[in-house]
């Protein structure tokens, strides 16, 4: 080995304490081929050069900036001014990025909350009619040869597609029934389609996009399953628009507000019945 000045060097554990970071990430940079040490000396001391000590600098300051390991090393071999601001570049676009994503998840969770607070202001089994703006709705269509168990794993499947980018939060999503299934033939598992508000357009296999038109909206917010309800809250919706003219337009959706996420009681549960009604006078039903 070459005789070298140890004076000139600094050994791993200066380093560290200069740049406050633990030997093991000097370890981990010789490692992965970004940072190794000039030479180690008969007694296993790891020593680094002036030039390695600079490079430290900007590998620290790098990560600091949380700029991955993989870009730091390719920013070292070919490193000017052009590279850096490209470098900081690309991390404001990720940067941006994340801020957008936790902006949806935000919004979410301030629907969730919105929601559930309705219910709280809102006494239990209270018929209740409002204007809404329109909203858009992510759509998975059932068949119906699909069996219980195909429609409890599309249900989860439209769940997660719902919530894969926006963190574990309890399963906003409803299902919808036709006129005629709740009204008249009182099939109350005949569900057309499982459905979730959205935010925006954002394209999901196996889904469709709607939008909720502005309305109108009859609403009941009521305890317990839906399936143990269903029957009485067709008759009393049904009575409901007929003592004040009204008919229903499109289809019936059924929105879980509270459910296993809360209660493992499901006479705890809370859900939510809504659909678009108009004058009987209106010509067109759709």
């Amino acid at each position: 080995m070459i005789n070298k000045d140890k004076r000139k060097y600094f050994t791993a554990g200066e380093l560290a304490a200069i740049f406050n970071i633990s030997k093991q990430s000097l370890l981990y940079y010789d490692k992965v081929n970004l940072l190794s040490p000039d030479f180690v000396s008969e007694n296993g001391y790891r020593n680094y050069s002036i030039q390695q000590f600079l490079d430290l600098e900007i590998i620290v300051n790098l990560r600091a900036l949380d700029i991955s390991i993989a870009n730091i090393k390719k920013y070292l071999e070919n490193r000017s001014k052009e590279h850096f601001l490209q470098l900081l570049q690309e991390k404001t676009a990720e940067c941006q990025a994340i801020i957008h994503n936790n902006q949806e998840i935000c919004d979410t969770i301030e629907r969730i909350k919105e929601d559930m607070h309705v219910k709280e202001l809102n006494t239990c089994r209270h018929l209740t009619l409002s204007w809404q703006n329109d909203r858009l709705l992510r759509l998975t269509p059932l068949a119906e040869s699909d069996d219980g168990k195909s429609r409890i794993t599309k249900f989860a499947r439209h769940g997660q597609r719902r919530a894969h980018h926006k963190g574990s939060l309890p399963n906003h999503a409803g299902w919808v029934l036709d006129q005629e299934s709740f009204f008249k033939k009182h099939e109350f598992q005949r569900s057309q389609a499982y459905f979730s508000c959205v935010t925006s357009a954002t394209k999901h296999r196996q889904s469709i996009k709607m939008t909720l038109p502005a309305g109108l909206y009859l609403e009941i917010i009521f305890s317990g399953t839906f399936c143990e309800n269903a029957e009485k809250l067709s008759q009393r919706i049904e009575r409901f628009l007929q003592t004040n003219d009204l008919k229903p337009v499109g289809n019936i959706y059924i929105l879980p507000l509270e459910n296993h996420w809360f209660s493992c009681d499901c006479e705890q549960y809370v859900n939510k019945i809504f659909l678009k009604v108009e004058d009987k006078d209106t010509t067109s039903l759709t």
